[in-house]
């Protein structure tokens, strides 16, 4: 962990003696402790997580009567879409009155979603780099566009952030470098800016377009980086 850089996060036991109680906030952390406000009991052997300090995505399911717990009930909800999101899934109930289950009595799943991009634009060209990332000159599989290709917007995304420093990562058209772009300490996401966008030459048909990987964050370099081109 990154000294610090928990705080105002929250810690949840999700087995253990302190399952079902409320998270609890982190008011310091080093990076091998953390330190919460209420008291909550950790052993050694519980498993805990740490979550963000509020819900940011929520949404209402249609209502539903079921007055028989062993009766299998189906629920439809809207969800966004996460692309290559870490995500912590939990479900609230609520009463005809307004009143909402506690949140340490609510079940949670952990889960990793995928995703996808939307229909806004065409990824032309997908990059996936699992496991721990270091520095290679050919970090993946060269690919080919089978038409020439105006590129829309570049994105790349780590599942696990760097810290000490940022990795930077080099696509190349043709052996030539094409973009050049860094995910910061800390972050998961970079973009590529407008300018940088309107500055790229179009990718020629037929021609090899591969991507190098320059540098790692220090102290933990960051994993599973995914980069999209987009046309």
């Amino acid at each position: 962990m990154t000294p610090g850089a928990e705080v105002g996060n929250l810690v949840r036991v999700i087995q253990g003696v302190s399952r079902g109680l409320p998270p609890r906030k982190i008011t310091a952390n080093t990076a091998t402790t953390i330190t919460w406000d209420i008291p909550m009991v950790i052993n050694p052997g519980d498993v805990w997580i740490i979550e963000e300090p509020t819900w940011p995505y929520t949404c209402d399911t249609t209502s539903f009567s079921n007055a028989n717990p062993l009766a299998v009930v189906t629920m439809n909800m809207p969800t966004g879409n996460f692309v290559d999101e870490n995500l912590l899934i939990s479900g609230f109930t609520v009463d005809v009155n307004g009143n909402e289950s506690p949140d340490g009595d609510a079940p949670i799943r952990e889960d990793w979603v995928f995703g996808a991009e939307g229909l806004s634009k065409v990824a032309g060209l997908v990059f996936q780099m699992q496991g721990t990332l270091g520095v290679e000159s050919n970090a993946a599989q060269p690919l080919y566009l089978n038409r020439p290709v105006t590129v829309g917007d570049v994105k790349a995304y780590v599942q696990a952030a760097p810290t000490g420093s940022g990795i930077t990562f080099t696509i190349y058209v043709g052996g030539t470098a094409w973009l050049a772009l860094t995910i910061p300490a800390g972050q998961t996401v970079v973009v590529a800016t407008p300018s940088q966008i309107a500055a790229l030459t179009e990718i020629p048909a037929n021609t090899a377009v591969s991507i190098g990987i320059t540098a790692v964050g220090s102290t933990f370099p960051g994993s599973n980086l995914s980069v999209f081109i987009y046309s």
